[in-house]
Parts: structure tokens; C-alpha cells; sequence
């Protein structure tokens, strides 16, 4: 999502401000440094904490050296997100990703070592690990679960966070990566995002409505400056409206884009999201065109007449 912050689009999670001390890469780095971002990105590095913390005594991660020139996060836990490199003192020589949580699970495929003249290697800073697939879309290791506590309080009492080079296909099938370092952490469980003011407010504009409509717009505008330069403003707004049925009304939000989008598409998909996420919690039916809400107004307007 980096790239939206060049047009002021984000996504916020209420209620999951960063702990102290332990800032996310991107606000240590600073929007600029588009090569250190991007690193950092490549080695699955989140926050400060995942890679200096005082204390640390491991050699430096490759392409990350300048982060020994930042104050080391405080010793704390780490918590567990998508995208984290783990291993375990009784893993039996293999590293979990994780790609996901399905109710008190953690979703993970597995990442084996190498072998040397069939012997398998033991999996070591500068040495490669790999996935078993039989095509470059579905890892052998998918599909595997364990329980978060598993992960919180692995068996053997020691957890690693491991730091991987950025993934290589090769031509047979297999995926592998090397492994750069790593860190020993104790991982937590994730957070669990408080809803914000607006959505709170959404869910409850929703209680009523039959139908939600969504639909973007555009309008660009030119002075006769901008028309012999050949440069024009742009202006996107989108909205998400509720169909009330029993008052024969509307109710709704209206985005509003920031002037360096130049098409309505963002906006567009961005209420779209929301209106498919409270038909989601009210079974309700998604029209993606404001055009639909009016008509369906004036046909049901036309017959109570």
C-alpha cells in the first residue's frame, strides 16, 4: 500500500498504535528513502523491534547495516503478522511463514533446507531453504495450521525470527530463498483491532437498509492557462448509499479525493470495500452504481403516486 501514500491514501487500524519504542520501518525510514523501504520490504522486516532491539548481539542483516545507526527498540515481545519468518528450537530443522489466521489458528508453509550429495543441510545464516511445489501458484507446504499458542510459546522455550532474501523460481518447480540472519525473539499474539468511530456509525446507518448502492465519479477542470499547457485539475469523489426501504430514503457517505488522483478509481474501489463489508454484516445485496439507487428511488417513487 506504500505506493497510495504518494496521493495520501492509506488504510488506518484504530486501536493498534505502535508500542513505544518500537516504531514501523516505513516511519524510521521516511517516505523518500525509497531503496531502504523497499530492502526492508524484501527481508520482511515490519517494525524497528523485528531487527534491533537492545541487547542484540547477532552480525547484521545484509542490506540492513544502517539500522545499527537508529536507538535499538526496548525488549519487548513481538507480535505475530503475515509475512514473519519463524523457527523453533525443536522445529526439527524447518522455518514457518505465516500467511494468515483462521480462528485461533496460525497459517503457515513450511520452508526446508537444502542438501548437499542427498544429505540434508542444517539451516544456517548464508544457506538455502526451499519450498517443495509442483507449480510456481500452490506451495506443497499450504494449507498447514498450528495453534497461536504454538507459535507464543513454542515447545524448547526458544523462537527465531528469520530474515529470508527475496524469493527465486527455478525452472523444476522449486521456490527457494537464502536465509540472511536472524533474531531471537519471543512472539506474542496479534492485537485485535478496535472499530473505529466511522464504522460504528456505518453499521448503524446499515441496521435499516434493504440495499447498498456504490458508485465513483471524476470531473477534471482547465483555465485557460492550464489549456495552452496542456495540464487540467482533477477532482474523484465516490459514495456508498444505504436504500432504506421503510422510509423510502437514502442515507450514506460521500469520499472525496485528494486533487493528485487523477482518476476516479481508488475512490471508486474504496466504497466499493465498504459496501460489500456491510452487506457482508446485514445480508444485504451490493448495486456498484449510484445511477442504480436513483432510478430504483424514482420507480418506487412512480408507483406509491
Amino acid at each position: 500500500m506504500s505506493w497510495l501514500s504518494e496521493v495520501d491514501v492509506g488504510i488506518h487500524r484504530p486501536g493498534l498504535a505502535a508500542r513505544a519504542g518500537n516504531p514501523s520501518m516505513s516511519e524510521v525510514i521516511g517516505k523518500a528513502d525509497t531503496a531502504r523501504r523497499e530492502m526492508a520490504s524484501l527481508r520482511g522486516i515490519g517494525h524497528l523491534a523485528e531487527i534491533h532491539m537492545v541487547g542484540d548481539s547477532e552480525s547484521p542483516i545484509p542490506g540492513m547495516e544502517w539500522v545499527l545507526d537508529e536507538n535499538p527498540a526496548p525488549r519487548s515481545r513481538i507480535e505475530l503478522r503475515v509475512g514473519q519468518v519463524w523457527s523453533f528450537a525443536n522445529g526439527l530443522n524447518v522455518l514457518h511463514e505465516v500467511v494468515g489466521f483462521a480462528d485461533n489458528d496460525v497459517i503457515y508453509v513450511s520452508w526446508l533446507p537444502g542438501k548437499t550429495g542427498g544429505t540434508e543441510e542444517s539451516i544456517h545464516r548464508g544457506g538455502f531453504v526451499h519450498l517443495d511445489e509442483s507449480n510456481f501458484c500452490h506451495g506443497a507446504g499450504g494449507g498447514q495450521r498450528m495453534p497461536v499458542e504454538g507459535f507464543v510459546h513454542p515447545r524448547g522455550g526458544v523462537a527465531k525470527l528469520v530474515f529470508l532474501s527475496h524469493e527465486r523460481h527455478h525452472s523444476a518447480g522449486i521456490t527457494w530463498c537464502t536465509v540472511m540472519g536472524s533474531r531471537q525473539r519471543h512472539p506474542c499474539c496479534p492485537r485485535t483491532a478496535s472499530a473505529s468511530p466511522l464504522w460504528t456509525k456505518l453499521q448503524q446507518m446499515a441496521v435499516r437498509a434493504t440495499a447498498v448502492f456504490t458508485d465513483g465519479s471524476k470531473a477534471s477542470f482547465r483555465d485557460v492557462a492550464g489549456y495552452y499547457e496542456g495540464s487540467e485539475t482533477s477532482k474523484s469523489s465516490s459514495g456508498v448509499a444505504l436504500y432504506i426501504e421503510d422510509a423510502n430514503d437514502f442515507v450514506g457517505i460521500h469520499i472525496t479525493g485528494q486533487p493528485a488522483m487523477t482518476n476516479s478509481f481508488m475512490t471508486e474501489m474504496l466504497a466499493l470495500g465498504l459496501g460489500v463489508r456491510l452487506a457482508q454484516s446485514d445480508n444485504l445485496t451490493v448495486y456498484s452504481d449510484c445511477a442504480a439507487a436513483l432510478g430504483s428511488l424514482r420507480l418506487r417513487q412512480a408507483k406509491k403516486i
